[in-house]
C-alpha cells in the first residue's frame, strides 16, 4: 500500500504452473481487479488477481520478448515487445480485451525488428531493452540505441515516432538515450561517457540541462526514476546513510533540514531493509 504495508504475495518463483523466474514488467489493472506479469521470454502473460492468485495465462501466437504492457482507459491492454527480424518475428505491438480472448490485434513496425544473432559493433538479441514508464495517457515506448520515442496507438492499431533527439556523432560518443514522457515535457537522459539530464518542452521545443534533486532530502541530487506517475527511488540503508552524510558535509543542504536528514543518518542501520522514497506526480 501507500503507507508501506504488505499486501500479499503475486504467484511464486520457479518453473511450474503460474511460476516465474524473472519478472520484466508489471502492470495492475485496479478497476477489474487484475495484476498481469510478463516474464523475460515466453508466450504468454500471466493474470493474477489482488490477492495475487493465479487465474490464467493469456497466450500469443509467438514467443514475447521483455514485453512492457500499458493499460488504455477503454479497459483493453497494449503490450510492445523485442522483435527479431532474423528469428522472422510477426508482430511489434498488441492489444486485447482481457475478457475477450479471440480480440487479440498485431502491429508489425519493420524499422524497429532488432537481430537476435550478433553482428559485429552493435547490440543484439537480448542486450536490448524496452523503455516505458507509463507516466502519461499515451503508450510510449523506445529500445536502446535508438534515439527516437515510439507511440503505440491500439485504436488505430499503428505504431509512428513521437519524439526523436538528435546529436552529433562527436557530443554523442558512446552515450545512449532513455526518453521519458511527461504531460509537459519529455526527458533525456544520456548514459555513457556524455552523461546529463535533459527535458524538452513539448509547446516550445525548448531543451534545456537539468540537474534533479529531492527536497526531503536536503537537495540531493538523485536520478529520474518516474513510472506510473509516481516518482520511486529505492536504497540501502548503508549507501543511504552514505549519501545523507555527504550532503549535510557539502554545504548545499538548506540549515532548516539537516537536523531532520542527521535524525534520519542516525535512525539508519546496515541491516535494515531497502528504503523506499516515493511520491505522486501532481
Amino acid at each position: 500500500t501507500t503507507k508501506g504495508e504488505f499486501v500479499c504475495n503475486v504467484g511464486n518463483i520457479g518453473q511450474g504452473p503460474c511460476e516465474y523466474n524473472f519478472v520484466y514488467d508489471m502492470l495492475i489493472d485496479e478497476k477489474n481487479e487484475a495484476i498481469y506479469l510478463s516474464s523475460l521470454s515466453g508466450k504468454a502473460l500471466m493474470k493474477y488477481n489482488l490477492k495475487g492468485e493465479f487465474i490464467q495465462n493469456i497466450e500469443f501466437d509467438e514467443r514475447l520478448n521483455k514485453a512492457r504492457m500499458f493499460l488504455n482507459d477503454n479497459g483493453t491492454i497494449s503490450l510492445v515487445h523485442l522483435c527479431f527480424r532474423d528469428r522472422d518475428d510477426s508482430f511489434t505491438a498488441t492489444n486485447f480485451d482481457p475478457a475477450m480472448p479471440d480480440s487479440i490485434k498485431y502491429v508489425y513496425a519493420k524499422e524497429l525488428a532488432v537481430n537476435f544473432e550478433s553482428k559485429k559493433g552493435e547490440a543484439t538479441g537480448y542486450n536490448h531493452e524496452i523503455w516505458s514508464y507509463r507516466n502519461t495517457n499515451d503508450f510510449s515506448f523506445m529500445l536502446t540505441n535508438n534515439d527516437t520515442l515510439f507511440h503505440y496507438n491500439s485504436d488505430l492499431n499503428e505504431i509512428k515516432a513521437k519524439f526523436t533527439m538528435s546529436m552529433t556523432d562527436e557530443r554523442k560518443g558512446k552515450s545512449f538515450f532513455i526518453f521519458r514522457d511527461f504531460p509537459n515535457f519529455y526527458h533525456a537522459y544520456v548514459v555513457g561517457e556524455n552523461k546529463r539530464s535533459i527535458i524538452v518542452d513539448k509547446k516550445s521545443h525548448e531543451a534545456s540541462h537539468i540537474n534533479m534533486v529531492n527536497d526531503y532530502l536536503g537537495m540531493m541530487e538523485v536520478p529520474a526514476m518516474f513510472c506510473d506517475g509516481y516518482y520511486f527511488h529505492i536504497l540501502e540503508p548503508s549507501l543511504l546513510k552514505e549519501r545523507i552524510i555527504d550532503q549535510l558535509e557539502s554545504g548545499k543542504c538548506p540549515e532548516n533540514q539537516k537536523e531532520k536528514l542527521t535524525n534520519l543518518a542516525n535512525s539508519l542501520n546496515d541491516n535494515d531493509n531497502n528504503v523506499l522514497l516515493f511520491g505522486k506526480l501532481k
